[in-house]
């Protein structure tokens, strides 16, 4: 016979589920996730540490209806749900507008920022002219970096990965005083190529880039808080080459046409010889942002450039 057993005096209480709340700024203010009606992916920074984020280009295939192109860091292209520009041209309008703390970046070519203490980004689909004016046609990427605190921190990362991949990023937020707060942070990345030259064996693909940030948050008045922010970001490294499938004889000018699918390459395996003279890709972007709040909260509301004034 099996032992008896004494009922429970009072049921177990089952232990609630508590999600935790998302907060975004895609209607220019500070709102929880579920209160906006736009379809909206939010990406926080546990993601990004998560698939090793680099830039924008790193997370186009976790984000459903985005599409990013980013072999070449100062030509990419974006698209959302199909809708894009493929011309990168300094006159050129994209269709995929990107903010950074608020600042339009009004070219695609200095959009393509290394990931430097980022907060969150918003990916924002469909029209957003509203909000967010011209240029938003098929939707708006928003995003967040890490302001001033008033309790002091420091952080310093480093990752490696293979062929001497190098990636060093470092962190001090310092309150000065009871009216200012620091914040400075810096993140280098240096990477060997994974492909080599056949004829002169110089390794191709590599990655050098480095980028900086420093703000400093001051509290006005007992309910306004401005913050001075310095953006400077740099890349000096060899263009990407291109790769081909479709083998070319010694009088080919073009690939032929129709291909012969028995004579394609594989990439991977196949010699890359280079024929670019001077191949470098560089760039240099200072950017200097001055915003300000005013909160019922007190001085610790968050500055963000909502028509602040600010150059790129």
């Amino acid at each position: 016979m099996p032992p008896a057993s004494d009922a429970q005096d009072a049921p177990v209480a089952r232990r609630a589920a508590v999600l935790e709340q998302v907060l975004v700024t895609a209607q220019r203010r500070e709102q929880a996730q579920q209160e906006v009606p736009i379809s909206i992916q939010v990406v926080g920074t546990d993601l990004l540490d998560d698939v090793a984020a680099d830039d924008l280009g790193d997370l186009s295939v976790f984000v459903p209806g985005l599409e990013i192109t980013s072999d070449s860091p100062t030509q990419p292209r974006y698209s959302i749900r199909g809708i894009g520009t493929n011309d990168f041209g300094v006159g050129t309008d994209p269709s995929v507008s990107v903010y950074v703390d608020g600042v339009y970046t009004s070219r695609s070519g200095a959009s393509l920022l290394a990931f430097n203490d980022i907060e969150r980004i918003e990916v924002l689909k469909g029209p957003q002219g509203t909000l967010f004016g011209r240029n938003s046609a098929a939707g708006a990427i928003s995003i967040a970096t890490r302001q001033p605190a008033d309790d002091f921190d420091a952080m310093l990362r480093l990752r490696v990965g293979e062929f001497d991949r190098r990636r060093v990023e470092g962190m001090v937020n310092a309150p000065l005083g009871d009216d200012f707060a620091l914040r400075v942070n810096g993140v280098y990345h240096e990477s060997d190529g994974w492909v080599q030259d056949a004829a002169t064996r110089r390794d191709l693909r590599p990655e050098e880039s480095w980028a900086f940030r420093a703000a400093l948050r001051w509290n006005l008045a007992a309910q306004t808080a401005a913050t001075l922010t310095w953006d400077r970001d740099e890349i000096d490294q060899l263009a990407r080459p291109a790769f081909g499938v479709v083998a070319l004889g010694p009088g080919d000018a073009v690939a032929p046409f129709p291909p012969d699918p028995a004579t394609f390459l594989d990439p991977r395996k196949a010699p890359i010889y280079n024929d670019v003279i001077g191949n470098e890709e560089s760039r240099e972007l200072d950017a200097l942002t001055l915003a300000s709040c005013t909160s019922s909260a007190g001085p610790s509301c968050v500055p963000r450039p909502r028509g602040a004034s600010s150059t790129r």
